[in-house]
């Protein structure tokens, strides 16, 4: 039996195996990911309402993965997924998940050169039709594609179709409503282990037959540019992509939202680590919309000087981040101990050791159990790099590490319950536990190497170039207040301190705690391994 045989299968309404594998992915990814930030899930609407959710797409299957884990089953007790059909009866773990957990198949006309699609494609539709029609709700990408970018792809008007036929076959029910769901999701940095995510639920867009008629009409195959329909159908489009953008980093190239984040970090004051994941890639996401206006065209002259001002601006920001990148310091360390006296600098790098080497002590058994597993992900990352060019399998990536990882995982934990045999039901559990806690001892040990690594960097820079950190001290005081005029001229938002996420010495020991993380130091904005000609391609914003 193919993929698209799967058509032909009855939903279960509420299939158990769908709940098992959400309880599976929130626990991968539990381990994978730091933290899941959700936003917005009070928007959600009720069980049993007709909804089409939709989300951005730049991270292959951890993006269902993702919904799925967040999105709790009282909110919504199953969730309709969609896949590309190569996904399919592959006879790979991650294939008998996505069909264990009764997604549906969607062929691409590019994985199928010569042959039509489309009538397979109508009859996947029709399935999802009637899943809305029944009160569930679907998950739908419009890009249509995953993409490894730093800008969504235009937007397909597949989502407004379905919405088009729902809300045709109940024209004649002025009360039938039917939500869109636009969820905006974020990685800090989606292929690195114990990284963050950031997922918003926006409020939904409610469609009734009453409130939207063009859109209850039956829409022809061969419909006209003026047809009303059509229009509709194109105007919801414009609106869910509106909507999607407005929560997530949504940049023309790499470059503008790597300057956006260096711009955002020396201009506003508040320090990241008491910022929430959200406000945090809100404020970096203002910077990036100032840049970019910038590039407009206007006929007033004023604002055009103020536009060469921000190009020139954004050049220099380029040129500090540029040399930051290669002396190896941060922007941190420029501003808090560029001016620090060598001995200091000595006494804080001693401090550093002494602690690396308790965590050392204490992260050595966890680190046994780890290490097989870390290696075994590692390995088939790096195979799965060298099957195509970097834009073309970037995407993948995270879904390969989890899937390996799983596996790896699942082969120490019988292992050591063979080779303790007689007190096996005890490693059973034991295994996990200490796999779980010794991994925050881990992230701290990775965190101390690498300050200690900066101090020392810094410590070189002091006694072989300190002229080098004064002019790029100076550099940075001159491109705050450049930064500050520009923000103030332009009406930009600063941000705000919100809640605390530092923890107390005794939430130190939780076994629930999770390493407080500055946003500043986990957003990669090249987070790709590219030659020239491969991030040519992902800038280039291909059609792949």
């Amino acid at each position: 039996m193919n993929a698209v045989d799967l058509l032909s299968k009855e939903w279960d309404r509420t299939p158990i195996t769908y709940r098992l594998i959400c309880y599976l992915f929130r626990a991968l990814l539990f381990v994978f990911y730091r933290e899941i930030v959700v936003e917005g899930l009070d928007d959600f609407p009720p069980d049993g309402t007709p909804t089409i959710l939709c989300c951005n797409h730049g991270n292959s299957l951890v993006d269902p993965a993702v919904l799925m884990a967040s999105i709790p089953s009282k909110s919504r007790s199953v969730l309709r997924l969609t896949a590309k059909d190569s996904h399919f009866r592959n006879g790979s773990v991650s294939s008998w998940l996505i069909e264990k957990a009764h997604a549906v198949p969607i062929m691409r006309q590019k994985d199928h050169k010569g042959q039509t699609v489309s009538s397979q494609n109508i009859k996947t539709l029709s399935k999802l039709v009637d899943a809305v029609d029944h009160g569930d709700a679907i998950c739908l990408f419009p890009e249509g594609v995953s993409r490894y970018a730093s800008q969504l792809a235009p937007l397909k008007t597949g989502i407004a179709r379905v919405a088009a036929q729902v809300l045709s076959r109940h024209a004649n029910e002025p009360d039938f409503k039917l939500c869109v769901v636009t969820t905006s999701l974020t990685y800090l940095h989606r292929t690195n282990f114990r990284s963050n995510v950031l997922l918003v639920v926006n409020p939904p867009i409610v469609l009734t037959p009453g409130t939207h008629p063009d859109l209850a009409r039956t829409l022809s195959e061969h419909a006209e540019k003026d047809d009303p329909a059509l229009k509709a159908v194109r105007e919801l489009t414009s609106q869910i992509d509106a909507a999607l953008r407005c929560g997530t980093l949504d940049s023309p190239s790499w470059r503008i939202l790597r300057i956006a984040h260096t711009a955002r970090r020396i201009a506003e004051p508040v320090d990241s680590i008491h910022q929430s994941l959200g406000d945090y890639v809100r404020s970096t996401q203002r910077w990036i919309e100032l840049f970019v206006s910038a590039n407009a065209p206007t006929e007033d002259e004023a604002r055009a000087a103020e536009n060469e001002r921000i190009a020139a601006l954004a050049k220099r920001l380029n040129a500090y981040q540029d040399q930051l990148a290669r002396v190896g310091v941060k922007d941190a360390r420029i501003a808090e101990d560029s001016d620090a006296w060598l001995i200091e600098l000595s006494g804080r790098l001693l401090g550093r050791i002494i602690w690396c080497c308790v965590l050392a002590v204490i992260a050595l058994p966890g680190l046994v159990l780890w290490l097989p597993v870390l290696v075994f992900a590692k390995r088939k990352e790096r195979a799965w790099r060298k099957r195509g060019p970097t834009w073309d399998v970037l995407d993948e990536v995270a879904q390969t590490k989890v899937m390996n990882g799983l596996l790896a995982f699942v082969g120490v934990w019988v292992l050591a319950m063979l080779v303790t045999l007689p007190v096996a039901p005890i490693t059973f559990f034991a295994v996990p536990i200490a796999m779980w806690l010794s991994l925050r001892w881990l992230e701290d040990l990775a965190a101390a190497l690498r300050g200690g690594r900066s101090l020392v960097r810094l410590i070189v820079l002091h006694t072989t170039g300190s002229d080098l950190l004064m002019a790029a001290r100076a550099e940075r005081e001159s491109l705050k207040a450049e930064l500050e005029h520009v923000a103030e001229a332009r009406g930009l938002a600063r941000a705000t301190k919100s809640s605390k996420r530092l923890q107390s010495r005794r939430a130190y020991f939780s076994i629930r705690r999770r390493r407080g993380r500055d946003w500043s130091e986990t957003l990669r904005l090249l987070d790709y391994d590219a030659d020239a000609s491969d991030a040519d391609a992902l800038d280039a914003d291909a059609s792949y």
